[in-house]
């Protein structure tokens, strides 16, 4: 990640690119960057902060007052996590919530529809970036919660009703779900030692510590069987077209997501080097045929999302700039993305609504610590911001409070987190006077 300094009313293009370059010379530095990091932000804010401002957002959209946006007790957090996948059910009747209790650590999942609380489960796997990575999951007609839990020693995942009922508990932890029937499962061991922002840190009998690369990677399974095999190793990523820089380098698989389709699935394989930094690359992933392509192979490869079963969004390098591409994975032919009209906010979080008109995203926060909120609109080729919000700078390194906006399926609202009242918190922003006259 690079440093989220990026803004439109932030200085010259001179300067973004002298930071660029900084922030890129201390990715080769993985120890000493975030103790830089910390200080080169708090210098900023000093001199950038706009005392009393803590949101703005545009006239066309409005925050809904549910009851969870009035939560005021300091030890509780109520919020999703990840920008994908949509915390609603598919009627967008009800919502998933993860409410954190930052004394005892222990995250509780919890369904919220038509103005009263249902508690699905409580799980002391979660972090601050994705939760417990709670999410729907669909048995034919049925929708069931499936959350992430340490249970007898064990990283494993936890399906319950609507109502909190058990339906079981599967034998492996969820990256990702497709349906029943197509579940991924990562190490979050490894992550944990490798990208502690992501990763469960409970030893665990089914993750040992001493797992080598041809025994760990990526897993498929079913949760009608619990039934998982490894589908992919890291030591058959290492040896694709390997590179110098992999040597001596600890390597790790993470983010996967599965294609509209369910038929494929994207993937970061990245190894961290003491020398080099950290390196990246995207691969697709095709079930049926076990074929594996390498879409991007880049020092500098952040956020992606799937557009539609053939073609990708993604923020990464590309010759000599920096910005948002889309890549179609049949052809591999890579394009710039919104003709660079979102270049100038940075890094985010993509997703697409469901019509695929428009895409969600948001911004790190500038040196004021404020983050925005856009929507892109591909038909008429514009850009909308949403909203401005103040991400207090207590919230940086592993406890940041990215915005990552999330859909609604009738695509009206939007999910978002955001720390700008002074807790981790998910707020919803109702949409569709913007969209209606679109």
């Amino acid at each position: 990640m690079t440093i989220p300094l990026k803004n439109a009313k932030m200085g010259s293009h001179l300067v973004e690119n002298l930071e660029y370059k900084i922030a890129e010379l201390l990715g080769s530095f993985p120890l000493l960057k975030p103790r830089i990091r910390k200080i080169y932000i708090a210098f900023w804010y000093f001199l950038s902060r706009k005392r009393g401002f803590r949101i703005e957002l545009d006239n066309s959209c409005k925050l809904i007052n549910y009851k969870f946006s009035n939560q005021q007790k300091d030890n509780y957090s109520f919020y999703y996590g990840y920008y994908f996948p949509s915390p609603w059910s598919s009627e967008t009747e009800s919502i998933i919530l993860n409410k954190l209790d930052t004394i005892t650590g222990i995250n509780e999942i919890q369904l919220y529809n038509k103005e009263r609380f249902v508690s699905i489960g409580k799980s002391s796997a979660w972090n601050y970036q994705q939760g417990s990575l709670a999410q729907w999951i669909k048995r034919g007609g049925e929708e069931h919660i499936i959350f992430n839990d340490y249970y007898s020693g064990k990283l494993i995942s936890t399906i319950k009703d609507t109502k909190g009922e058990l339906v079981k508990r599967l034998s492996f932890p969820i990256q990702a779900c497709y349906d029943y029937d197509k579940i991924a499962s990562i190490n979050f061991r490894r992550l944990d030692f490798l990208r502690p922002d992501y990763g469960y840190n409970q030893p665990s009998q089914n993750f040992p510590d001493n797992l080598t690369y041809e025994e760990d990677g990526i897993w498929l399974g079913s949760a009608e069987s619990d039934s998982f095999n490894l589908e992919l190793t890291i030591d058959q990523l290492i040896k694709y077209h390997p590179r110098a820089e992999m040597k001596g380098s600890k390597h790790k698989v993470n983010h996967v997501m599965f294609s509209p389709d369910g038929l494929k699935f994207l993937f970061f394989h990245r190894w961290i080097s003491r020398i080099s930094g950290k390196f990246s690359r995207l691969f697709v992933y095709s079930i049926a045929d076990k074929s594996l392509k390498l879409l991007l192979d880049e020092k500098t490869i952040s956020h992606f999302c799937w557009k539609d079963n053939n073609n990708i969004v993604v923020y990464t390098k590309s010759k000599s700039s920096i910005d948002y591409f889309q890549i179609n994975i049949i052809s591999g032919f890579i394009e710039s993305f919104a003709n660079g009209k979102l270049s100038k906010y940075g890094d985010g979080h993509p997703t697409f609504s469901p019509n695929g008109r428009f895409m969600l995203t948001d911004s790190y926060p500038n040196k004021a610590r404020i983050a925005n909120l856009l929507l892109y609109d591909a038909f008429l080729d514009n850009v909308h911001v949403l909203g401005w919000f103040l991400s207090p700078i207590k919230y940086e390194g592993i406890k940041r409070c990215d915005l990552h906006p999330r859909w609604s399926p009738n695509g009206y609202l939007v999910s978002f987190d955001s720390t700008h009242d002074g807790r981790r918190k998910t707020y919803i922003l109702d949409i569709s006077g913007l969209i209606d006259i679109l």
